[in-house]
């Protein structure tokens, strides 16, 4: 746990979660850490230690926090409800599959977040792509947008936005875009970058613009774009390295994660430059910000 005036760790928790990459989402007082190939959930209250990891069964792809529950999207293109006061599985949604566009496979849910009464949901089915809503009232789904998306997906200034997913064999020359969804109409507005084959990495909505974090594209490094979402212009790419792993903001500040190097890069958001760099020396897996900037990191 790091602070984000101070710019340095105040508070470090050793809990076994596996080696592979670790997903956190802030949430109920604390934040809620994911691994991927050991299928468990872990809470970390922010004043507490860790509670006893939770078995998710199924293979997850992301989560998400809100409305008393964790949600776990799951790469069988259902979403997993967790209650955040009894600790217990109470749920399992099932999404709409993709049409078939391209070739044959089965429909994954990719990336999941909250907002506007609803989960939005990424969604691919080899190259084809999709966003479904699922209402909090009655869980009922239905895709709202298909042929976009698939990537990291947030909601802001009345929007759905999503990172389009460019896939295997679907890169290289492929420019890469962010999608604006409008939740009602379902009808998009594709917003292109300068830059080819990268995919999605975070995006966010923070001091009123959408930030997206793309992988190392034909370029070789990662970028952070601001998109106004007045207008859907976006502001010069932010080069981060070529490893980038995970965006958050919190104060007053945006933050990237640079994986393998073990640092986090404070970037003030209006002049676009970074301001500090936070050496963790491990390689860094996911961040997300509550009072506090939380990093998941991989120990030797």
């Amino acid at each position: 746990m790091i602070d984000p005036a101070l710019g340095r760790v105040v508070r470090s928790t050793r809990v076994s979660l596996g080696s592979d990459p670790v997903r956190l989402v802030a949430g109920s007082g604390g934040v809620w850490a994911l691994d991927f190939a050991g299928q468990t959930l872990l809470w970390t209250p922010e004043a507490r230690a860790p509670q006893r990891p939770l078995g998710v069964r199924v293979a997850p792809s992301d989560l998400t926090a809100g409305a008393g529950s964790v949600w776990i999207a799951n790469v069988d293109n259902t979403v997993s409800q967790i209650d955040t006061t009894s600790y217990l599985v109470t749920g399992t949604i099932h999404l709409p599959d993709l049409p078939l566009v391209a070739i044959g496979g089965a429909t994954s849910a990719t990336a999941i977040t909250i907002g506007s009464g609803a989960l939005w949901v990424s969604q691919t089915r080899s190259l084809d792509l999709g966003v479904s809503r699922v209402s909090l009232k009655n869980h009922r789904s239905r895709l709202i947008a298909s042929g976009v998306g698939g990537g990291p997906v947030t909601v802001g200034s009345g929007s759905v936005w999503v990172g389009e997913h460019l896939g295997p064999g679907n890169g290289g020359s492929v420019s890469a875009e962010v999608d604006r969804i409008d939740p009602t109409t379902g009808n998009v507005t594709p917003i292109p970058l300068a830059v080819q084959g990268a995919n999605g990495v975070g995006i966010i909505s923070a001091f009123g613009a959408i930030w997206y974090l793309s992988g190392p594209g034909t370029g070789g490094t990662g970028t952070l774009w601001e998109i106004d979402p007045g207008s859907n212009a976006i502001r010069d790419g932010i080069p981060v390295g070529s490893n980038p792993t995970g965006l958050a903001a919190v104060g007053g500040a945006i933050w990237v994660a640079q994986g393998a190097s073990g640092t986090i890069l404070k970037i003030d958001p209006s002049t676009h430059r970074i301001t500090q760099r936070v050496r963790l020396g491990h390689t860094v897996t996911s961040i997300a910000a509550t009072n506090h900037l939380w990093a998941a990191v991989q120990a030797l």
